[in-house]
């Protein structure tokens, strides 16, 4: 009798572990879950060109502004969730929109990726359990930028996954505004890029969720509008940069300290603790049959 409660113990418990690793995990897991969002404030400079000089000399800074993007998963359906991204900039010193920009995609909830076709191997978000390797990130105005492991850092005492790029950048939407912002008219058979290949993107990425604790990114080169045919630099623009304000980052690390240990619970924990008793049973029962058969022996 002991040596069956042992043996359905054994199978429950290794049962237990799978079910819970293919069924019920990924559904406390999934990437995009219903009313996620994700906010980030940017302290970020921007420079104006000299109406003389065509140059972005510092006497014609703008104010410093905030900004502010913001990402949410409105609803979700078992393969696809339409996620809205907004990206608006403020002046420090009058609040007022200065610029804005929004974007939308259908994704697949569980990984991230965008289901459009065209660009199926681009993530919006990074994906869970993240790897040291290079994703293709397309949200906001990055158009599917190769984004590359760079090291391990910390920050605010959570290890973080840094992902960098630097290079060309096609920046043309960012400057075509919205019904309560403007914009800057671009002719036609013209786009802005960041000159001389100097975009940079940043993101310090929790590994265990794939949510970015910290953002930085800048074209201190400066955005031009170029001839499409020619390829031929136009007119100065803005130049700018920003990173993630210092209050952000620490309400993000809190944030994610606790769901990294939710999401380590879920994935590793609980399955863990069931497959190590399912073996412990199975242990039990070995020694058990051992014994008996040397007692009879």
């Amino acid at each position: 009798m002991k040596n069956k409660v042992l043996g359905l113990s054994a199978l429950l418990f290794i049962a237990a572990a799978a079910i819970w690793t293919l069924t019920i995990a990924p559904r406390w897991t999934q990437r995009l879950p219903p009313g996620w969002s994700w906010k980030s404030r940017s302290v970020a400079t921007v420079r104006l060109p000299d109406p003389n000089t065509g140059r972005f000399a510092t006497e014609t800074m703008a104010a410093p502004q905030v900004f502010e993007a913001g990402i949410t998963n409105n609803g979700s359906r078992p393969t696809a969730v339409k996620v809205r991204d907004r990206y608006t900039g403020y002046d420090a010193a009058t609040d007022q929109v200065v610029w804005e920009y929004l974007f939308s995609a259908s994704v697949d909830p569980e990984t991230g990726r965008h289901l459009n076709p065209k660009y199926r191997d681009d993530y919006f978000v990074f994906p869970r359990n993240v790897e040291k390797k290079t994703y293709k990130i397309r949200y906001s105005f990055f158009k599917g930028i190769p984004v590359a492991f760079q090291q391990e850092d910390m920050v605010g005492g959570l290890n973080a996954y840094v992902f960098a790029y630097k290079g060309d950048a096609d920046v043309t939407d960012t400057y075509a505004g919205t019904p309560d912002f403007p914009g800057i008219k671009i002719d036609a058979g013209q786009e802005v890029r960041c000159s001389d290949d100097g975009f940079v993107f940043k993101a310090w990425v929790e590994p265990i969720t794939g949510e970015i604790i910290k953002l930085e990114n800048s074209c201190y080169s400066g955005d031009y509008t170029y001839d499409i045919a020619t390829g031929k630099k136009l007119k100065p623009l803005q130049s700018w940069g920003g990173v993630t304000a210092g209050d952000d980052v620490t309400t993000h690390v809190r944030s994610l300290e606790r769901e990294r240990s939710r999401m380590l619970w879920v994935t590793r924990y609980v399955p863990g603790l069931l497959l190590l008793a399912g073996l412990a049973s199975a242990g039990l029962l070995l020694t058990s049959v051992i014994a008996v058969r040397r007692r009879t022996a």
